[in-house]
């Protein structure tokens, strides 16, 4: 990938000028963004996202957050306008998968047991990533409202939901009518016949035709055919990938980078920063040890193919060249991470000079973390109560919407009927809610017996084991006060930061958190008043 693009840069514009930009190469980089984006789609594995999924979403939340945050700060410092801040910022924050692969197989260090989270986590950032393409892919404009991006993505999921429920049964059967592993040309044939097809049907909804071949390749990654489909078509995928990279090096214009190459180099630096702090702080949140959480952050310093494919549909909507900037971010960040991904015992060494009171406050924050993704995890204790209260209240959750659907329907097509109950006239609608009124609150009231029962549970399994002290007490209501506080207050701070005001749901994070707390203590509390008036 950097040498294509090195390649692109000597032979284009900015370089030799042998090559200009033609339409016909331009139209090759564009079937070579669309084969790029269904070879990633093959490598996308559900099934692994879902056994490893909180660890996997809370990894990639923090290291995306933190990293968008950072690099946003940094250009309003430098007095970037919000839009490309924005733009820039978020091609900034994701890591390329293959290129990491690529460099720890080099390096010999694909064996390691922290790489497959490593790897699922980089699977939720491709789905932001994607999200992200789609939403500035369907504006055709800057000034595109909020609400067309919004209909996109809804557009792209629903697009989604279709292809895994409905074309995945489909398909599935006709892998096994044609044997197409018996036949590898076949094979070929149908992949890329549903490339086009989802391409045309993306580009027909107006999205990029680049998620269509996306959800094309991630359905067939989840049919048993999906590793042969991967082999059967990889050699034609990365052949028009070439000339999609090549395209980003012609598509850079050093002349209009070179006034600004000073906020450039602090980008690169401050991305590579946030990237190996940032990654090895969400790897410690997850409960990984030291070593694996440094080795993480050198691991992850690399950006990719989706900041190439977010700054090539953006581009139009910046005042700064997108392009150019993010492919010297991939030659930067991949050269970093090549050369020190090995290193992760200097890192670790840097890392303990950080003062040991506050070393010994992050051990207490990640063992909080750490017991909290473990408790949420596939399999894991809060994930099993909630496949039993799945069980038990499922007629409840019927009751409620069934009573829910009968008084909407009373109230909508019966309005003016009445009924006499003991020689009085009631409205059919009053005598209706207050009976199905009873029924939704009793339903109401065994759920919400279990959702304190949840909370008990999820309580006893991330917070400290209660002393019965007075003082502990104190501790964990201090600690509800001032979440609580942070969580009222965030909106506020976001405001001062001129971040998006998307962001100011994170508020329910700490309020959450708040409660969390809150009830711990009480409860505790409760049951040490009890032992001490049992106790003779």
């Amino acid at each position: 990938m950097i040498g294509l693009i090195f390649a692109g840069l000597l032979i284009g514009p900015s370089g030799a000028r042998i090559v200009g930009e033609s339409e016909v190469l331009f139209l090759f980089a564009e079937i070579g963004a669309i084969l790029l984006l269904f070879y990633i789609g093959i490598e996308f594995d559900f099934q692994k996202l879902i056994r490893v999924a909180v660890k996997s979403v809370f990894f990639a939340t923090v290291k995306l957050l933190l990293v968008f945050v950072t690099i946003y700060e940094i250009l309003l410092l430098f007095n970037v306008d919000s839009l490309s801040a924005l733009l820039v910022a978020f091609m900034f924050s994701f890591t390329s998968t293959a290129i990491m692969i690529r460099i720890l197989e080099q390096k010999g260090l694909t064996s390691r047991k922290e790489l497959p989270v490593l790897v699922t986590a980089l699977i939720v950032e491709d789905i932001v990533a994607v999200i992200g393409i789609t939403m500035v892919s369907s504006l055709d404009h800057a000034g595109g409202s909020v609400s067309e991006s919004i209909i996109a993505v809804a557009t792209a999921i629903l697009l989604l939901i279709f292809a895994y429920v409905v074309l995945s049964r489909i398909l599935e059967r006709v892998s096994r009518f044609f044997e197409f592993e018996q036949n590898e040309e076949l094979l070929l044939f149908f992949s890329l016949t549903l490339c086009l097809a989802l391409s045309m049907a993306a580009f027909y909804l107006g999205l990029s035709p680049a998620i269509g071949a996306f959800l094309a390749g991630s359905l067939i990654s989840s049919l048993r055919i999906g590793h042969l489909a991967g082999k059967a078509t990889s050699a034609l995928g990365l052949a028009f990938a070439a000339f999609f990279f090549i395209s980003i090096g012609l598509s850079v214009h050093l002349e209009s980078i070179m006034p600004h190459i000073g906020m450039v180099l602090v980008l690169i630096a401050a991305q590579i920063a946030a990237y190996v702090v940032f990654a090895f702080t969400a790897a410690k949140t997850i409960g990984f040890d030291s070593k694996a959480a440094a080795f993480s952050g050198l691991a992850l310093a690399v950006s990719g193919e989706f900041s190439l494919l977010f700054a090539r549909e953006a581009t139009r909507f910046s005042s700064i060249d997108l392009l150019g900037i993010a492919s010297l971010s991939v030659i930067a960040t991949a050269l970093f991470s090549s050369l020190l991904v090995t290193k992760s015992d200097s890192l670790l060494a840097l890392l303990r000079q950080t003062p040991e009171e506050i070393r010994t406050s992050l051990r207490s924050f990640f063992r909080f973390t750490s017991r909290l993704t473990q408790s949420m995890e596939y399999a894991g204790k809060l994930h099993k109560m909630l496949l039993r209260v799945k069980v038990e209240h499922t007629n409840d959750l019927w009751k409620i919407l069934g009573a829910s659907a009968v008084l909407v329907g009373v109230y909508h097509f019966l309005p003016g009927v009445r009924i006499e109950i003991a020689n009085r006239s009631v409205s059919l609608f009053v005598g209706v809610a207050v009976v199905l009124g009873l029924l939704i609150l009793y339903s109401l009231f065994r759920l919400l017996q279990s959702v304190l029962s949840m909370l008990d549970a999820f309580a006893d399994s991330v917070m400290r084991k209660a002393d019965g002290s007075y003082r502990q007490f104190e501790r964990e209501l201090a600690i509800a006060i001032v979440l609580f506080s942070v969580g009222l207050s965030l909106p506020t701070l976001i405001d001062l930061l001129q971040l998006p005001g998307a962001l100011k749901w994170l508020r329910t994070i700490p309020i959450l958190f708040a409660i969390l707390f809150g009830w711990n203590a009480i409860k505790n509390q409760n049951k040490s008043s009890e032992t001490e008036n049992v106790t003779p």
